[in-house]
């Protein structure tokens, strides 16, 4: 049995105290420094905000992040909804093969993305070359807002089913065959007991892919132009083009008003904490209550599911008998996510293409990209980022594990309340404003365009990542552990690395590796901060996608999938094997 609160240990609260120091000085003060600059600059005073506020561009610039965040909030959840589904309901290499194929996008560069999308609806591409085989004229897809939909649907598609998996997972599947012996057909009994029980997954789902997408810069910059420009591209053409930070820091701070008021008013309706929402790892880790998730609530779920849209749709759906059709959901979920995983495909064929256009499929074939990713100009960046990745994610690893232990095990329930949503404040700010600060801040001290800089900056944005993961795995710690170890004499020193870092080492593996990866494909941060002397990989493929098309591209695409599908592979393996070896009780393996 767990200790309560009042019988914890004192004193590893302590242990959170570097990583909250850091949170405040590397990000809280830059932060506050935008929201001065917003209404200290030259026209003192809400000048920034009016001159803003007055100007046509920008208030379309306001609208198109509104209206293309929503619609691709919704189309997220929709195609994601039934992958998710799949995935929970399945076992063995058809579910593996689903996790590759909406994991591997999620883990590759969100410029390798866009570069991917490019591919996909170019004069020459996919889209257009069926169109044409069809009879059909060409089509512009790009620079619009169908293209920057695109975009932002398969970025955000992959934190959809993440969300909602283990959602479904919990839902009880004997439900389902009450209703359907009580009469019900499979739609109906779907839309009368698994939507309500799943609601609360889909909620956060749909929330996050919102935020995310109002948050985009690199989506927006380079697939809508300046027919779909967003929010995100605004702020970094009035920061980083044309030096007009007063501006650029107004626009941040309205987007981040924006955004935190959409987060806030979900949690108030959902009586949800914040962090739950920007963090639903954090959920699944609190211990379990009693009252079984998603149960209808006053009696009502049921007659309002006959009467709504979706209840009307199911009874249509069983009288048509299409959801008696066996295997429909899974064939769905197969198509859409090979779907996702298409367009990162089509990098290798472009790697070895023998001209510089985006044409599919290649006219001709060479290895002269390939060649030219092994030339300075692409090498040094790539130094750059390893570098700054590797430095990055040790001290975010280890700032993010000891600060999980201490707010973890921590006695005052004031102390948990405060320091863990404060440790994920970089989680609930966009990267595109997080990036203004950093530059606006950094310009006065000598960090643009310097590895200190983007090491600092990226410490700032994954020491959250490792504190979740580590989080997760100090709550199924049973605390009887450190204080066997206590009553025998051993420190809390001794305690925390005899006992507590071994049982955590496979969180310790799985946040070097979350942040090495988050670092090394960090975007946004890098493009702002980056300069003459300094560049990073990410910064050097947006200069070459946004001045000209480049295949090698394509190159760093295909070597960034082949190092994340080795790191993935390693992990299992590793998995595995100490899952085997590990003594003690399944569930003493699972906490270490």
């Amino acid at each position: 049995m767990r200790r309560t609160d009042s019988a914890q240990p004192r004193g590893w609260g302590a242990l959170a105290l570097p990583a909250v120091l850091f949170i405040t000085i590397v990000y809280v003060v830059p932060m506050a420094m935008l929201l001065v600059r917003s209404v200290v600059n030259e026209e003192s005073g809400l000048g920034a905000y009016t001159g803003l506020l007055g100007d046509p561009g920008f208030l379309a610039v306001l609208r198109n992040t509104a209206v293309l965040s929503l619609v691709s909030a919704v189309l997220c959840v929709l195609i994601g909804f039934p992958i998710a589904l799949t995935i929970a309901r399945s076992r063995g290499l058809f579910r593996a093969f689903l996790f590759i194929c909406v994991v591997a996008p999620y883990l590759t560069s969100v410029l390798i993305r866009v570069f991917a999308i490019q591919v996909l609806l170019g004069t020459e591409g996919i889209v257009n070359n069926v169109l044409v085989a069809i009879g059909l004229d060409r089509a512009d897809l790009l620079f619009n807002s169908f293209a920057v939909i695109v975009g932002l649907v398969h970025s955000e598609i992959p934190i959809v089913v993440l969300v909602l998996v283990p959602v479904i997972e919990k839902v009880d599947v004997n439900r389902l065959l009450a209703a359907r012996s009580l009469g019900a057909g499979p739609a109906e009994a779907f839309a009368r007991i698994f939507l309500p029980a799943t609601r609360p997954g889909l909620q956060v789902a749909f929330v996050l892919a919102l935020v995310y997408s109002a948050g985009s810069f690199a989506v927006p910059q380079l697939l809508g132009g300046n027919a779909a420009g967003m929010a995100g591209s605004f702020v970094y053409g009035a920061v980083s083009q044309e030096g007009d930070t007063a501006s650029g820091a107004a626009a941040s701070v309205m987007l981040s008003v924006a955004i935190m008021a959409v987060l806030v008013l979900f949690t108030l309706l959902t009586r949800q904490k914040i962090q739950n929402v920007v963090a639903p790892q954090l959920m699944s880790a609190a211990p379990a209550g009693p009252a079984e998730p998603g149960r209808p609530r006053r009696g009502g779920s049921g007659r309002y599911a006959r009467r709504s849209v979706t209840g009307l749709a199911a009874r249509l759906l069983d009288r048509s008998r299409i959801s008696y059709v066996p295997g429909i959901v899974p064939a769905v979920a197969t198509v859409l996510a090979i779907l996702v995983l298409l367009p990162q495909l089509l990098a290798i064929p472009i790697s070895f293409a023998g001209t510089r256009a985006l044409v599919f499929p290649p006219n001709s074939y060479s290895t002269q990209w390939w060649a030219n990713m092994f030339t300075a100009g692409w090498l040094r960046p790539l130094g750059v980022s390893v570098l700054v990745g590797v430095l990055s994610a040790v001290c975010a690893t280890g700032l993010g594990i000891l600060a999980a232990i201490g707010i973890g095990r921590a006695r005052s329930k004031v102390v948990r309340a405060l320091s863990l949503p404060y440790l994920l404040l970089p989680v609930l700010f966009p990267a595109v404003v997080a990036a203004a600060a950093f530059f606006i801040s950094f310009l006065r001290v000598g960090l643009i365009d310097t590895e200190a800089g983007f090491v600092l900056s990226h410490i700032a944005i994954t020491l959250p990542q490792a504190f979740i993961i580590g989080f997760a795995g100090v709550q199924a710690i049973n605390p009887d552990y450190e204080n066997a170890a206590a009553s025998l004499g051993a420190s809390r020193l001794r305690t925390l690395r005899r006992i507590l870092l071994p049982l955590l080492a496979g969180q310790v593996l799985a946040a070097l590796f979350l942040t090495f990866v988050t670092s090394f494909d960090e975007s946004t941060i890098a493009i702002f901060l980056s300069g003459i002397d300094v560049q990073t990989l990410p910064s050097r493929i947006f200069e070459a996608l946004a001045l000209q098309t480049d295949p090698t591209v394509g190159v760093t695409a295909v070597l960034f999938m082949a190092v994340v599908s080795v790191g993935a592979v390693a992990w299992q393996v590793t998995k595995r094997l100490r899952r085997r070896t590990s003594p003690g009780t399944a569930t003493e393996r699972n906490a270490a």
